[in-house]
């Protein structure tokens, strides 16, 4: 019963529908579901033979709060993680909710998954974290938040590639001085400049 309200509980959060995320949490929709709407058929079998039918997944693994995240609805995040979403829940790539909205600059919502717990320096599978999600996209309040909060600033990607170098490499001056000023290590070598 509750898997049937799942999709639209991911379909809320993604527009933002706050009364309609109560009203689908109420009817018992399952919070940490996953999207099922690309999913193959032998997918979907090899789920159902591991009895985890309540997590149908598409290839992108995403949870109503990784869409909250992604566009930034506050609220709604706050009322999914109130229900217990899991606030780490990786995607097949191993984004998470916090992840997304330091990509694309949700700065209330980056400041409301940390303080719900949000491993600051959960990397997807290419090893890029949050801040560097933050640092490539440009959103230089979210990688001074970010860095405040206490982000591993020198962490490194599995392209070698450091905070710093990122900045560097999309030329963004602001955030290449902030970086520095947070203390970056300038002397980890970026490979790829050779």
């Amino acid at each position: 019963m509750a898997d049937q309200f799942s999709e639209a509980l991911r379909a809320a959060a993604k527009e933002g529908n706050l009364s309609t995320i109560q009203l689908l949490l109420e009817q018992q929709a399952l919070v940490d579901a996953v999207d099922v709407v690309r999913s193959t058929q032998e997918h979907l079998e090899e789920l159902l033979d591991r009895e985890l039918e309540h997590l149908m997944a598409d290839d992108s693994f995403n949870t109503a709060l990784h869409y909250a995240s992604y566009n930034g609805h506050l609220q709604c995040i706050e009322l999914l993680l109130d229900r217990q979403a899991q606030v780490d829940a990786a995607g097949i790539t191993g984004v998470t909710p916090l992840y997304l909205a330091a990509d694309r600059g949700h700065l209330r919502c980056i400041e409301l998954l940390l303080d719900r717990q949000a491993d600051i320096q959960l990397a997807d599978h290419a090893g890029f974290s949050p801040l560097h999600a933050a640092v490539l996209s440009g959103h230089l309040q979210c990688v001074e938040l970010l860095l405040a909060r206490r982000a591993d600033i020198n962490a490194v990607d599995d392209y070698d590639l450091t905070p710093l170098h990122c900045a560097a490499h999309k030329r963004q001056r602001h955030i290449v001085e902030l970086l520095v000023e947070y203390g970056a290590d300038k002397t980890i070598r970026d490979v790829r400049a050779s």
